[in-house]
């Protein structure tokens, strides 16, 4: 099982500029609240993708090294670390040449190298790995981030939503697990 330990987005998956072209503004008069918005538009369509569009170094832990079969995050770019406490009770950092990351679309895992075996741990204690996740948003996804940006902006009140939206329909051919 994976649990969440820490998530940074380092690069949003709409440019600013185009933001305040969307909306109309000059680049400077891109407020904290406009900024706001679009991290949690692009926040609501990586949840209902389950994956992310903007670049996220995370890190994520588990119990067992069979927990790797399924990374719980997609799509994986880079793994920085893998740490884990040895049956000695020292934290240890798994030397890169030990695994590879399988990243095929959207189910990535983590494996052996050829003739490699996974370290033995401290019963109870979790491991956990640090990389990049995310990768370049298409346009119908900054297109559905817009269109949320759009509607946060100018309606400020709490409707009932249609039972399908454009931003479903932009969304529908991105979702990881959805099958």
């Amino acid at each position: 099982m994976w649990y969440p330990v820490s998530d940074e987005v380092t690069a949003e998956a709409v440019a600013p500029e185009i933001v305040a072209d969307y909306l109309g503004v000059n680049e400077d008069e891109l407020t904290s609240e406009i900024g706001f918005l679009v991290s949690a538009a692009r926040a609501h369509v990586e949840a209902y993708c389950n994956r992310s569009f903007a670049a996220h170094l995370m890190t994520w832990g588990c119990d067992s090294f069979a927990d790797f079969a399924r990374v719980p995050a997609a799509p994986l770019l880079s793994i920085t670390e893998i740490a884990f406490v040895d049956p000695a009770g020292e934290a240890q950092v798994l030397d890169q040449g030990v695994f590879a990351i399988r990243a095929d679309g959207l189910d990535p895992k983590i494996v052996l190298n050829h003739g490699a075996v996974w370290p033995h741990i401290q019963q109870g204690s979790r491991i956990s790995i640090t990389g990049t996740f995310g990768d370049a948003t298409p346009d119908d996804v900054k297109h559905a981030i817009l269109l949320l940006v759009g509607n946060a902006d100018w309606d400020r009140e709490n409707e009932a939503r249609p039972a399908w939206t454009v931003v479903d329909g932009l969304l529908s051919n991105h979702r990881r697990g959805a099958w």
